[in-house]
């Protein structure tokens, strides 16, 4: 028996003293570490592209900042040339509809069905809105969640044992990519429209231990020009290696994946079907990466990926000049150019600038009242703000939402005061304005 002594198991830490034992958690502890090293600021992208101010000139100025900063040059969006490049100008002056179902990794197996039939990508387990509403017990030992709208890894949680998960601390992880400045339109200013992020559960292919290489072909106005595999590599970053169409071995280096040769896998036995496959798919598109997975030799396809590295990839030599040297932005349809003069100049074979609508948000009005002198407030220091939205809700429905805000911090007297304030002015404002402050 220890006398005096210090020992750790776990989670826990374990002291004697005088030969009793004395034992406390650091689950707590630890975690509070977690969280506190996590950043809780909602990102720049999702608050700069929420206000009425940004449009047109304020997308070409991030772009062209966030390219500079990423990949050392100033891009030419008006005359594009490299692949970065003329995907920066598609995010501008492009838009297909079909592009934009694809985008949704849950509307995407609804459209490889269609266009390939059952069992060409991952079970689906179920959809949720929230984090709370996913059934835990419903739900396999192993499993993936994904977020629909993300086109990176951050918003993937794979999941190889549930019976060994800190659920709160998973619901934790997780309610992170529920949210809505996760999705690439605001991550990567992609073309496609804010669609409502959701997270969906999804079978978990492949061996406990298992990761699957990620196969990647890169297909131009419906042709296989290139791609890569994304060798994984427990606990070490992906191994990313460039091939031709015969399985050849480029030299190409991208950002920071360098690797050694020697991980670069056989060529798969149904390579040719990969690239059959990838053909079709990508017929109706002037530039998409068809993704794929092979378990046990059967195909499984990922996603179509549209914007690659958010048209922010990092490419060795010249090979960013000759990838961008496959698309041919005048083999564009110019029912998918939004606007008209980049459809003319495209026609004689000059880009044009972007022209893009800004996003229309709420207006705002702010009131003020000076009748500090008529109301006792109490509990608050100088004043009262109510923020009150609209429409679709009438004005005395806001009015009476905003009262109860104010009900407790304003005396009895001041009360109906108040009350006929916001309904006189909730009435004659709400159907102007999507927004009206009112200070108090």
């Amino acid at each position: 028996m220890k006398v005096f002594g210090k020992e750790k198991e776990g989670n826990k830490v374990i002291y004697y003293i005088f030969g009793f034992k004395i034992s406390y958690s650091n689950k707590n502890k630890n975690a509070q570490k977690q969280v506190h090293n996590n950043s809780y600021n909602i990102p720049l992208n999702y608050i700069i592209m929420n206000n009425a101010w940004f449009g047109e000139k304020e997308k070409r100025w991030y772009i062209a900042n966030r390219c500079y900063e990423t990949l050392g040059y100033y891009p030419n969006l008006t005359n594009p040339k490299t692949f970065n490049e003329k995907l920066q100008w598609m995010n501008l002056n492009y838009f297909n509809p079909t592009e934009e179902i694809c985008n949704d990794k849950i509307d995407f197996k609804d459209y490889i069905k269609e266009k390939l039939g059952d069992g060409y990508t991952a079970k689906l387990l179920g959809i949720y809105d929230s984090v709370d509403d996913i059934d835990f017990e419903k739900l396999p030992e192993k499993f993936v969640l994904k977020n629909t709208l993300t086109g990176d890894d951050n918003g993937v949680k794979i999941v190889r044992s549930k019976s060994s998960l800190d659920i709160d601390r998973f619901k934790y992880e997780v309610n992170n990519i529920f949210q809505q400045w996760t999705s690439g339109y605001y991550t990567s200013f992609n073309r496609n429209s804010n669609k409502q992020v959701r997270v969906f559960a999804e079978e978990y292919l492949g061996a406990p231990d298992e990761c699957l290489d990620d196969y990647k072909f890169m297909c131009f106005h419906g042709k296989f020009e290139l791609g890569y595999v994304d060798v994984r590599i427990p606990n070490q970053k992906g191994k990313i290696y460039y091939f031709d169409n015969k399985w050849n071995l480029l030299p190409i280096k991208y950002s920071n994946h360098e690797a050694d040769t020697s991980f670069f896998p056989k060529k798969p036995s149904n390579f040719d079907r990969m690239i059959e496959i990838a053909e079709f798919l990508a017929k109706d598109f002037p530039f998409v990466r068809v993704d794929f997975y092979i378990v046990k030799d059967k195909l499984y396809l990922g996603e179509l990926t549209f914007l690659p590295g958010g048209g922010l990839g990092k490419y060795s030599d010249d090979w960013d000049l000759k990838i961008g040297n496959l698309l041919d932005l005048t083999k564009i349809e110019s029912k998918f150019i939004t606007n008209d003069k980049a459809k003319i100049l495209l026609q004689e074979g000059n880009y044009p600038p972007p022209k893009m609508p800004s996003l229309q948000l709420p207006r705002i009005i702010i009131l003020s009242f000076l009748i500090k002198p008529l109301i006792k407030i109490q509990n608050v220091t100088d004043c009262l703000i109510c923020t009150i939205a609209s429409p679709p809700m009438a004005g005395v429905a806001i009015s009476k939402f905003a009262s109860h805000a104010i009900d407790g911090l304003l005396s009895q007297n001041s009360l109906s005061l108040a009350r006929t304030l916001l309904l006189t002015v909730c009435s004659r404002y709400s159907a102007q304005y999507s927004m009206v402050r009112i200070h108090i």
